[in-house]
């Protein structure tokens, strides 16, 4: 007879261990690294903007339209500025909850239809892997995707797979689905259906989806909740907003954009560098679900039947992503509820010694990733030297760096921990042992990477400029230029809180017409750049450098 008691235990116990990682691993020093680009700068700078003008509506970015996203993280994080202030804080915040409620809603999803112990390590697996970690501590409007595209097809498998009481699910289905269309447009409806669509054609329930699905209920209800803001969009708008919203939709898919391509082989590696360590178990996973595949088709056992669910999920995302044209490494951060679904059943199996096959391939792949990429951040400080040329392109003072010892400690750590897990893994076959040396191997990893790789980070390349941006703004005047001759950086415009002429190099024009104009101005530029400027910008008096760049100001800023 099943303690109901002890079972309570253990979810309030798995529960809170995995607030408390998500509360150390997602909120600690949230705020402590400055804004990065473009999106970052972009995404916490438009919700400032919202705020500032009183227009919910429709954003803008340095007093432009800002129609690259929709709206709903936007919302976010404007109200996360109104309860915290303005800061990387706020901004980060929304990311970071919405990481910490994907977390539990997997692990509640999976100890409803499958066992606790699934539960538990598909929750661990989810939020103890670097992309996720990143994801969920960056100024993005991935990790609200995430959540609401795995809210969707959480809410279709519950229904689909559920008694007559629980079929109301398919309407959470749908709103779901709205919430990843205000959240990131089309790419929010697209991939939850299309992984339905390939779902219930393998298994052959298409009769028995659409006889429960209640489209005609389901659509209203989608459409109720995401006209209002797009229509809206488009009443302002007309034709701008439909073309731009096409561009960044459409136009990504088939078109590189930002010189974000890459080869169709692209995602494989994001995919077993990303999802490390874990993806060290996805080879095994995959075999036992295509081997087994005839029999979960006609089980219909929940905890069976949901593998081919997951793998369904994993195959659509991932082939959507790959045959898009513009290539991220975020992008394919959907399928990781997935992946994370696919790898939690063999590893509940070894650890409970249910399963026969020794998961050697796993350990090796886990050790050879893991030297490969801690190997690399081990060595990093020591190739430096010949790079520096390079990075000093995009940070003028990276000659002057020493980046010390603390990317080579992070990456002893990673490769040490890996190569250890492979030894418990494979020579002693103590299962447990090794999972759990994985698990403290790369919580420290990234604990080391949060607080001691990030701020010499943060010191050395993100930080001089934005303290020179902060600085203009709190002196030039709201009819004042504030130029930045360069680079266009969102971020800049999120730290002067003004509007900013972006001139790129060769652009003398620009800077001419601002001559005729007569307005009082204000300049950043890195100082290998100065002499570029014409004379009338060379003669500006030069108010503060920092780390290679330059504030030039006929204001008298900080004196």
């Amino acid at each position: 007879m099943r303690d109901y008691g002890a079972v309570t235990l253990t979810y309030i116990r798995h529960n809170g261990i995995l607030l408390f990682l998500c509360g150390v691993f997602f909120f600690s020093a949230l705020g402590a690294l400055n804004l990065t680009d473009n999106d970052e700068g972009s995404n916490a700078g438009a919700p400032r903007e919202m705020l500032e003008r009183g227009d919910w509506i429709s954003p803008t970015l340095n007093d432009e339209p800002r129609f690259a996203k929709p709206i709903f993280t936007y919302w976010l994080i404007g109200v996360s500025y109104l309860v915290f202030g303005v800061n990387e804080f706020s901004a980060r915040f929304p990311s970071a909850v919405f990481g910490t409620l994907l977390i539990i809603m997997q692990y509640l999803f999976l100890a409803r239809v499958a066992t606790v112990n699934v539960a538990w390590w598909s929750a661990l697996c989810l939020l103890l892997n670097l992309e996720m970690l990143a994801i969920g501590r960056m100024v993005l409007t991935d990790m609200v995707l995430i959540f609401f595209i795995t809210l969707s097809l959480f809410s279709f498998w519950i229904a689909f797979s559920g008694k007559t009481n629980e079929k109301r699910w398919y309407l959470v289905f749908y709103i779901a689905m709205a919430g990843a269309m205000l959240t990131k447009g089309p790419v929010g409806v697209i991939v939850p259906l299309l992984v339905v669509l390939v779902f219930v054609l393998v298994t052959h329930n298409f009769r028995k989806v659409i006889c429960e699905v209640r489209p005609f209920v389901g659509v209203l209800l989608f459409l109720c909740l995401t006209v209002p803001w797009y229509g809206a969009m488009l009443m302002i708008h007309g034709e701008t907003y439909l073309e731009s919203a096409q561009a960044n939709t459409l136009g990504r898919y088939t078109n590189i954009i930002g010189g974000h391509g890459g080869t169709i082989l692209f995602y494989i590696p994001v995919l077993f560098l990303g999802f490390l360590p874990w993806s060290g178990f996805l080879p095994l996973a995959l075999r036992e679900v295509v081997s087994d595949f005839k029999m979960y088709r006609t089980v219909r056992d929940r905890g069976q039947s949901l593998l081919i669910f997951a793998f369904c999920w994993f195959v659509v995302v991932f082939l959507f992503f790959t045959f898009s044209a513009t290539r991220l490494p975020h992008y394919i951060a959907p399928l990781f509820p997935a992946v994370a679904i696919l790898v939690a059943f063999p590893i509940a199996r070894l650890i409970s010694g249910e399963m026969c096959s020794k998961p050697t391939i796993a350990f090796l792949i886990i050790a050879v990733l893991g030297t490969l990429l801690g190997g690399s951040l081990a060595v990093f400080p020591f190739v430096y030297g010949s790079l520096v040329e390079f990075i000093a392109q995009e940070f003028p003072m990276a000659h002057n760096v020493n980046l010390g010892l603390s990317f080579s400690i992070v990456g002893m750590v990673m490769v040490i921990g890996f190569v250890v897990t492979a030894f418990y893994g494979i020579a002693l076959q103590r299962i447990r042992t090794a999972i759990r040396i994985a698990v403290v191997t790369i919580g420290l990893s990234t604990l080391l990477i949060i607080h001691v790789g990030l701020p010499v980070f943060d010191k050395n390349f993100l930080s001089p400029p934005h303290v020179l941006a902060s600085l203009a703004g709190d002196c030039i005047g709201a009819d004042d230029a504030l130029v930045v001759y360069g680079r266009t950086k969102p971020s800049y415009v999120f730290y002067a809180r003004h509007k900013i002429i972006f001139v790129h190099k060769g652009q003398r024009a620009s800077l001419d017409k601002l001559i005729k104009d007569g307005k009082a101005i204000t300049v950043i530029t890195q100082e290998r750049l100065l002499s570029e400027l014409p004379a009338n910008f060379r003669q500006l008096p030069v108010v503060k450098g920092a780390s290679g760049y330059v504030l030039l100001s006929e204001k008298m800023c900080g004196m």
